[in-house]
């Protein structure tokens, strides 16, 4: 069998664990668990209308109401306690993200959202104290209690996409596969916000992580001074307001990042303002920004409700470190990327730079964007989608929105056969990232998505014994996935 080092160097990692040993039948279900979980968790969520509700009487019925739902569930209830600032945000997505995930065929038709077959989850002993921390805002420490949660597999709502995964792993396995996990989750500790909307008492999620981040820092900062925070103080218009934030992100201008998103939204930010430019301050001890952004085009257009969509035509980005430089170019269409080692004795890798093209319609997609980020050090911010809206003559970022907004275009982006492909690379089908380049490199004919994993895992192999050894085409382990059919 071919050695590790007589293949290209570049290919030598990424291969080893091929050409060591002879493929092994795995079982595979971990992995294929989380892909099931996020999956029918998203479809849930979003196939029902969500009804604002009109909230509790009190701060610790919205905590009641919440965890009741959670005890039962029940993924729409739980959407229902929440601050409907936030609600009104997570709805469209949520309701988007199922319509995806059927398409797809990663969700099943039958989800029963008062009762998601397939998860027990049973709330036990809950026990808090309340503390008030501004008129309408009460925080609610959880001194006592924990869940209880089981989840199986085999009986969730999963769609043709994952349930043909655990099909073919039952057969490879000879029998059915035990998919059932228990876990205990303790909720001593965990701090949670009530807030108040319109009368009614409701479980904000962001004021409860700000809270949550507050009281577990070290040391713990104390409770803001709520209403006092940093003012938003907008851009002129939507283009500025994402130019603004570019520049502050790349001078770690924490201070300009909040003020640059909307007072009602992201009201959180703003009275939590001070304490995170001081968190922040401290991180970076006084260190200037290691990267920068250069050619940076942006198009504006129409989004929903008198919003604006900024996104990226092109640019450029540079990152520096002590041991390599990161190098992102964006032309519109391909995104290229390129690390070069600067470390003067580097031991463990090959120090050539290593270079990845990533093109919209090149039958190729980076593994990040593949499941709805758009991470620029993946090749995937051209997928960004920055959505900006006017409060009072002035524009602001909506992180909320954009971070929803970029992953959902991913998604979109996806065909029934890419899911595919990413359910089964997720679960340890390796062979099914290689791009068309690798497989006709070797003359080895490609396997179909549906070939089993053996068989994969032996094609790949003998790929990588017959590659030529000045190959320095793409592969997996350089940064790209192979999509398509």
């Amino acid at each position: 069998m071919t050695d590790p080092m007589d293949v290209p160097p570049a290919l030598a990692e990424a291969a080893a664990p091929y050409v060591s040993a002879p493929p092994k039948p795995r079982r595979r279900w971990i992995a294929t668990a989380a892909v099931s979980v996020v999956a029918v968790a998203a479809g849930a969520f979003g196939v029902m209308v969500l009804s604002s509700g009109d909230g509790a009487d009190s701060p610790e019925a919205a905590v009641d109401a919440f965890f009741n739902a959670i005890d039962h569930e029940d993924p729409i209830g739980v959407m229902e306690a929440l601050d409907p600032e936030e609600r009104q945000i997570l709805r469209p997505a949520l309701e988007d993200t199922s319509t995806e995930a059927k398409r797809v065929e990663v969700a099943s038709q039958d989800l029963d959202l008062r009762n998601v077959k397939g998860i027990e989850l049973q709330v036990h002993g809950l026990t808090y104290r309340t503390q008030p921390l501004a008129q309408g805002l009460v925080a609610i420490d959880l001194t006592g209690g924990y869940v209880d949660a089981s989840a199986d597999i085999n009986e969730m709502p999963v769609g043709k996409t994952i349930s043909d995964i655990l099909q073919r792993d039952d057969t490879e396995a000879g029998g059915r596969v035990d998919r059932k996990s228990d876990d205990r989750i303790e909720l001593d500790g965990v701090h949670l916000v009530a807030v108040q909307r319109s009368g009614g008492w409701h479980v904000s999620a962001l004021y409860s992580l700000a809270e949550q981040i507050r009281q577990t820092g070290d040391p713990v900062r104390p409770v803001p001074n709520f209403g006092s925070g940093i003012a938003a103080k907008g851009a002129a218009d939507p283009e500025t307001a994402v130019r603004d934030a570019v520049t502050a992100a790349t001078k770690f201008d924490v201070r300009r990042l909040i003020e640059l998103t909307p007072p009602d939204e992201m009201a959180m930010l703003h009275d939590y303002g001070p304490l995170l430019v001081d968190a922040a301050a401290d991180s970076s001890d006084g260190e200037p920004s290691n990267f920068t952004v250069t050619d940076l085009k942006l198009t504006t257009e129409d989004g929903p409700d008198g919003t604006k969509v900024v996104t990226a035509r092109s640019y450029k980005l540079a990152m520096d470190d002590t041991y390599e430089r990161f190098e992102v170019v964006f032309d519109g269409k391909c995104t290229s990327t390129k690390f070069t080692y600067t470390d003067p004795d580097p031991t463990w890798i090959n120090g050539e730079p290593r270079t990845t093209k990533v093109c919209q319609d090149a039958g190729v997609v980076d593994d990040f964007a593949t499941v709805g980020f758009f991470l620029p050090i993946y090749g995937g911010m051209n997928r960004l989608q920055v959505i900006t809206e006017e409060h009072d003559g002035q524009w602001y970022i909506s992180p909320t929105r954009s971070i929803i907004e970029s992953a959902l275009g991913g998604v979109r982006d996806i065909s029934p056969d890419e899911a595919k492909r990413t359910a089964r690379w997720w679960a340890g089908d390796f062979w099914l990232s290689q791009p068309d380049a690798f497989w006709k490199a070797c003359g080895v004919a490609e396997p179909s998505v549906d070939a089993t994993s053996l068989a994969g895992d032996r094609a790949l192999e003998e790929c990588y014994e017959k590659l030529p050894e000045d190959y320095s085409g793409p592969f997996y382990g350089g940064g790209i996935f192979r999509s398509g059919g």
